[in-house]
């Protein structure tokens, strides 16, 4: 485990579990994020500051996880791993646009994380045929000065194209 996500509602301490699962994570010196649905930390979460859940939609609350664990110096580096094996792996074009802007968000990423994505989806074939996915990712290798994939894949340049006759 590198991160351990508490959801604390009013029964959260009526379960038998969570008190010993939260001391498992603190003995491992996870990342820690309470999310205070109705009850405020307490006993070893209490240190830490909980993040409210009160008005935003189950995807907000999602956003202030990831990002918590993108800022987060221990987690980071998993996360951007991560991406990029799901970018590479990707089947589905919409999927794998919303990795690449989620890649794109954390503060961190490498020229070197870019290459390896930019090589990945030139040797996919789904994703390579998708026009909508090669512009929004081009647009970012473009800006860290990496070559563009194109449609299609690249084209291989065979000793025959060299021939002047």
């Amino acid at each position: 485990m590198d991160v351990f996500v508490a959801i604390l509602t009013p029964d959260f301490n009526a379960s038998k579990w969570t008190d010993q699962e939260v001391g498992i994570a603190v003995g491992r010196d996870v990342l820690m994020i309470p999310i205070d649905k109705g009850e405020k930390p307490y006993r070893f979460l209490a240190k830490y500051q909980a993040l409210l859940s009160n008005g935003l939609t189950v995807g907000e609350v999602a956003g202030e996880v990831f990002r918590t664990i993108c800022a987060s110096a221990r987690t980071r580096g998993r996360m951007i791993e991560s991406l990029i094996r799901t970018i590479a792996t990707g089947s589905d074009v919409s999927e794998v646009l919303f990795r690449i802007d989620k890649l794109n968000s954390i503060e961190g990423v490498g020229v070197e994380d870019w290459e390896r994505i930019r090589e990945n989806v030139a040797g996919n074939s789904l994703l390579v045929s998708s026009r909508q996915l090669l512009d929004r990712l081009n647009e970012i290798l473009l800006q860290k000065k990496l070559e563009p994939v194109e449609l299609g894949g690249r084209k291989r340049k065979s000793l025959d194209d060299e021939i002047p006759f």
